[in-house]
This record gives C-alpha cells, structure tokens and sequence, in this order.
C-alpha cells in the first residue's frame, strides 16, 4: 500500500514537467553551424579581403579583379573571372571548385 501511494505522489509530482515539455514548440530557429562559410562577394570586397581568399589570389590578382571591376562593371557570374587580366580561362577552369565554394556575384 505504502509503495502505491508513494508511486502515485512522485508520478504527479512528475507529470507538470511532462505536460511542459511538450508545450515547447518545434519551429524555434536552429543554430548556425559554426564551421558555415560566409562567401566573399566579388561585387562588394576590396583588395586585402581577395588576396589569398584561396591559393593562387594574390595581391596581384587581387588588385586585377577589383580594377576589372571598376573599369567595367558588376561580375554577373564566376566565369567571367577569365576576363580578369592575370587570371585567364586556364586558372578559373582548374580552381573553379574553389572559387565556387569561396565567392559569389550576389547582387549587392
């Protein structure tokens, strides 16, 4: 009898926290995983933020993209890094992995 009652006095000590755990809703943002890369936008970074962005920018092709850039306008896609003088078709062919993972052409 006695191990009834005490059964019956800890489930109902345990039950409001049953009830409250499921009043918790399920659409609450999750984290943001802490190794997500944010993507350098090549519209928008200066010359400091390309150089070694990945291997094969340096200040040089740094300084390329960002005066190709401003002498003609928005790159509209990664592609168009061939363009680059200093960059050419060769290196954006073998690294485009990298730059696709690394950069973007978002709109500003």
């Amino acid at each position: 009898m006695n191990q009834l009652l005490y059964s019956l006095i800890f489930s109902s000590f345990s039950l409001p926290v049953i009830v409250h755990a499921g009043a918790v809703p399920n659409d609450l943002p999750k984290p943001v995983e802490a190794n997500a890369k944010v993507k350098i936008n090549l519209n928008l970074a200066d010359v400091n933020l390309l150089t070694h962005a990945i291997k094969g920018i340096g200040a040089k092709r740094a300084q390329a993209i960002v005066a190709y850039r401003n002498e003609h306008h928005e790159f509209k896609s990664l592609d168009e890094l061939a363009k680059v003088p200093g960059i050419g078709k060769h290196f954006v062919e073998t690294h485009k992995a990298n730059l696709e993972e690394v950069f973007t052409v978002a709109a500003k």
